[in-house]
C-alpha cells in the first residue's frame, strides 16, 4: 500500500469516493430529473417553435389587413379628389355659362337702351319742330292781328323753313354721337 494514501487502502481517490456515494444515494434521483429536464426543454423548445409560427402567422394576417386597410384608404381618397375635381369643373363650366348669360344679357340692354334713346331723340326732335312751327303760325297770327297791311308781306326775321334747317343741323350731331 501507499503510504500517502489515507482512504485506507481502497485504491480511490477520496474526490470520486465522495462521487461514487453521491451516485449511489442520489443517482436514480438525478437521471430522472435529467429526464424531466430533457422533456420539460423538448417541450419547451417546440412550445416557443409553436408561438414564433403564431406569431409570424399573426403578423402575417396583421400585415395583409392593414395593406388592405391602406388600399381602401388610397382608393376612397382617390375617388374623393376625382369627385372634388370633378365638381371644380362643373363649377367652372357653370360659371363659364353664367357670365356668357351676363354678357349676351348686358349687350341685349346695352341695344335697347340705344334704341330708347334714339327714340326719344326723335320725339323730342320732333316735338320740337311741331312747336317751332305752331310758334311760327302763332308769331304770323299775332302779327297780321297787329299790322293786317305787313301780313301780306313776308315776316321779317326767322321764317318756320329756317327754324326747321336749324332744328335738322342740330339732330345731326346728336344722331353721329348714338352709331
Amino acid at each position: 500500500m501507499n503510504s500517502g494514501d489515507k482512504s485506507g487502502g481502497i485504491g480511490v481517490a477520496p474526490r470520486d469516493g465522495i462521487e461514487q456515494v453521491r451516485e449511489l444515494l442520489f443517482g436514480a434521483q438525478f437521471q430522472e430529473l435529467e429526464r424531466k429536464l430533457a422533456r420539460l426543454e423538448g417541450r419547451l423548445g417546440g412550445d416557443v417553435d409553436e408561438v414564433r409560427k403564431e406569431v409570424a402567422r399573426r403578423l402575417s394576417d396583421l400585415e395583409a389587413y392593414v395593406r388592405g386597410e391602406v388600399e381602401a384608404l388610397t382608393s376612397r381618397l382617390d375617388d374623393e379628389r376625382n369627385a372634388r375635381l370633378q365638381a371644380a369643373a362643373q363649377q367652372a363650366k357653370d360659371a363659364r355659362e353664367t357670365l356668357g348669360n351676363l354678357e349676351a344679357q348686358t349687350h341685349r340692354l346695352d341695344d335697347a337702351s340705344s334704341r330708347g334713346l334714339r327714340d326719344l331723340r326723335r320725339q323730342l326732335l320732333d316735338q320740337s319742330k311741331t312747336l317751332l312751327e305752331e310758334l311760327g303760325r302763332t308769331r304770323e297770327e299775332l302779327s297780321a292781328m297787329l299790322d293786317p297791311d305787313r301780313s301780306r308781306e313776308s315776316a321779317p326775321g326767322v321764317s318756320t323753313r329756317q327754324m326747321e334747317e336749324s332744328s335738322a343741323a342740330a339732330e345731326e350731331p346728336a344722331r353721329a354721337s348714338t352709331h
